[in-house]
């Protein structure tokens, strides 16, 4: 039997939710989540049909009271450090 870490295993299906959701947005023509290379979600997701930016963790979620404008440099990274 194959032993795989648990945290592996998370990580695993995290980046690969990344990756399907923005697959998925740009299949429907539609804004999506941006990626990281290593497949998490970068800190800040804008859409910019709604002129809306916020934060997000690494795993997506919607971090609350963290909405910025595009063009405001809102700094979502430093929450993760």
């Amino acid at each position: 039997m194959i032993s795989i870490s648990k945290k592996y295993f998370f990580s695993f299906f995290i980046r690969q939710a990344c990756w399907e959701l923005a697959n998925q947005a740009n299949f429907h023509n539609i804004s999506g989540p941006v990626c990281a290379a290593d497949g998490s979600f970068y800190a800040r997701q804008c859409d910019i049909l709604t002129s809306k930016c916020w934060c997000v963790t690494p795993t997506g979620i919607h971090i609350i009271g963290f909405e910025s404008k595009p063009e405001e440099n809102a700094n979502c990274g430093r929450y993760f450090s």
